[in-house]
């Protein structure tokens, strides 16, 4: 999600504490200029963004539906050519 939610908090709370990775949080929406810092830091690998699926355009109805169903990870990427 965009929007870090309760669950999502929750987890980056256990992962942080028991496990051997960190979620890290953000939201940039607010801040046009913090999209550069965010473009560095993927570029640099120091970020790595969660994919859960890819899918083809045509598969974006059901993809949808499956992530506002909820317990995914990452996010959906819609492969357009």
């Amino acid at each position: 999600t965009t929007l870090p939610n309760f669950a999502l908090i929750a987890r980056s709370v256990w992962q942080k504490m028991f496990g051997s990775r960190e979620i890290k949080l953000g939201n940039v929406r607010d801040h046009p200029e913090d999209y550069a810092e965010l473009e560095r830091l993927l570029a640099e690998g120091l970020v790595k963004p969660v994919i859960d699926k890819i899918a083809p355009l045509a598969e974006a109805v059901q993809s949808y539906k499956t992530f506002e169903a909820g317990g995914t990870v990452g996010k959906a990427v819609l492969r357009i050519a």
